[in-house]
């Protein structure tokens, strides 16, 4: 069984969820709805819907008026029957209804906004419009205190028609709109807060000349005024005043010990140097070849003079060629 809650604040598509709920439980209750002024009422029995009130409006159109409130409050009251059934047609029929009926109403309240906005028909609104004599009144019903949705509910025409010529005057500039200020609230507790700051010294620029006063007159308020007590200056007196030990000098901490020099590291022992090679041995030298015997001097042919020098000197010696045998010949000798 679907939980019901027993009371509640009613939003948009909370009467329908209940509605749903209730039905689908079985049981029979009341559902008391308050809007504004005006109350409503929708019975179930059985898992059927057996009637509904809205203000005056009973029936199918105070279902779909209580089935589109998006505000108030929401009572459960269960075992209670209607006197009379006011529904002839199935319930499904009734829910296909409701529904087709709050999707329009939807559309509509989403293009002009909220239904609690204010609005006020200026003077010749109704003339400038072009609006018909006969819906005037309704006109006339925007005086810049009541709600749009107190102007639909007070209507004798049908909710959503209503909607509809609301929209079409705010679309058409012929209302003009009661904007709300807010009033700031003001904070009494930071106030204060921020009082108490500033005069405890708290302010970052000024102090408080009269805190010590302030205190200790806050003291004597809590426990009375403060004396010394009578044996307070014999203690003093009497217990010696220690002054306080001189502290110990820190001993100086020892150096540290040099550290030890590392030891050079051996030398390298030197290589061996290589052997010298044996120098090859000499090859033997060659023996000289056997000089030549000069030849012989020719002799010299008859009629030949020889001459031999013995002292350097100068001599001048003329030759000519002999070409029949081949070799010269002196032609004459000069003295040098």
């Amino acid at each position: 069984m679907p939980e019901i809650p027993e009371a509640g604040a009613l939003t948009r598509g909370r009467v329908e969820s209940l509605v749903r709920r209730s039905l689908r439980s079985g049981e029979s209750l009341s559902l008391q709805l308050a809007y504004g002024e005006d109350e409503g009422e929708i019975f179930i029995a059985d898992g059927k819907i057996t009637a509904a009130k809205a203000g005056q409006l009973e029936g199918e159109q105070a279902l779909t008026r209580l089935w589109s409130l998006e505000s108030g409050s929401f009572a459960m009251k269960r075992g209670q029957v209607a006197k009379t059934v006011m529904f002839e047609q199935s319930t499904a029929k009734l829910l296909l209804a409701a529904d087709r009926h709050q999707a329009r109403w939807d559309r509509y309240v989403d293009r002009m906004g909220d239904l609690n906005r204010v609005f006020f028909a200026p003077q010749g609104a109704a003339e400038a419009s072009g609006l018909p004599a006969p819906l005037r009144p309704f006109l006339d019903r925007f005086d810049g205190e009541t709600s749009v949705a107190e102007v639909i509910y007070g209507s004798d025409l049908d909710d959503l028609m209503a909607l509809r010529l609301v929209s079409k005057l705010v679309e058409q500039d012929v209302l003009d709109e009661i904007v709300q200020k807010e009033e700031a609230v003001r904070d009494v507790g930071a106030e204060k807060a921020a009082a108490e700051a500033w005069l405890d010294g708290h302010s970052g620029v000024f102090e408080n000349p009269f805190a010590k006063s302030e205190q200790e007159e806050a003291v004597s308020d809590a426990f009375g005024e403060f004396t010394d007590p009578p044996e307070k200056a014999r203690v003093e007196e009497s217990v010696p005043r220690l002054e306080p030990k001189p502290e110990p000098k820190p001993e100086p901490e020892p150096e540290p010990e040099p550290e030890p020099e590392p030891e050079p590291e051996p030398e390298p022992e030197p290589e061996p140097e290589p052997e010298p090679e044996p120098e090859p041995e000499p090859e033997p030298e060659p023996e000289p070849e056997p000089e030549p015997e000069p030849e012989p001097e020719p002799e010299p042919e008859p009629g030949a003079i020889s001459v031999t020098f013995t002292e350097p000197g100068s001599l001048g010696i003329k030759f000519t060629p002999n070409r029949a045998m081949g070799s010269l010949e002196i032609l004459a000798i000069n003295p040098g």
